[in-house]
C-alpha cells in the first residue's frame, strides 16, 4: 500500500511539473522602480533594483532573419540574457555591474521569440533593450 502512495504522488508531481513547466518560461522576480514594455517587436526593462527571473514574449510577422539589436547597462550585480527561438534557449549575453554595451546578436524569422533576464542575486540600476530590425550586423 506504501508503494502505491509513493507512485500516486510520484505521477502528480510529475504531472504538476509538466503542466506548469512544459511549452513555456515564468517570470518570478522582486522589482523597486521598475518599468518594461513589450510589444511584437521590441522590449525593454528598466529598474532601481531587480532579483530573479523576467520573460518577454515577442512575435516576429514577415520577417526574414531579422537581427536582434540589443543595449544594456547595469550598476551594480550581474545579469544573464538568453534567447529563444524555435524551441532552442540561447545564451545571447551576461552584464556585470559598471559595465554597459551595445551590440547586435541572435536571429529569428518569422514566429516567437522569447528573450529570457536572469540576475544573479540582486542588481542595482539597470537598463536592457531589445529590438527585432531587418539590419544586418
Amino acid at each position: 500500500m506504501k508503494h502505491v502512495k509513493w507512485g500516486a504522488a510520484a505521477l502528480a508531481l510529475l504531472l504538476t511539473l509538466c503542466l506548469a513547466g512544459c511549452g513555456g518560461y515564468s517570470s518570478h522576480y522582486k522589482t523597486v522602480g521598475c518599468v518594461r514594455t513589450n510589444t511584437e517587436e521590441h522590449v525593454s526593462l528598466s529598474f532601481y533594483e531587480f532579483e530573479g527571473t523576467i520573460v518577454f514574449k515577442m512575435k516576429l510577422k514577415n520577417q526574414s532573419e531579422a537581427a536582434l539589436k540589443y543595449a544594456a547597462s547595469l550598476e551594480e550585480g550581474e545579469m544573464a540574457v538568453s534567447y529563444d527561438y524555435a524551441g532552442l534557449k540561447q545564451p545571447l549575453l551576461t552584464v556585470r555591474g559598471g559595465e554597459s554595451l551595445e551590440e547586435t546578436g541572435g536571429y529569428a524569422e518569422t514566429g516567437t521569440v522569447y528573450v529570457i533576464l536572469e540576475s544573479t542575486g540582486k542588481c542595482v540600476n539597470g537598463s536592457f533593450d531589445f529590438t527585432f530590425t531587418q539590419d544586418t550586423p
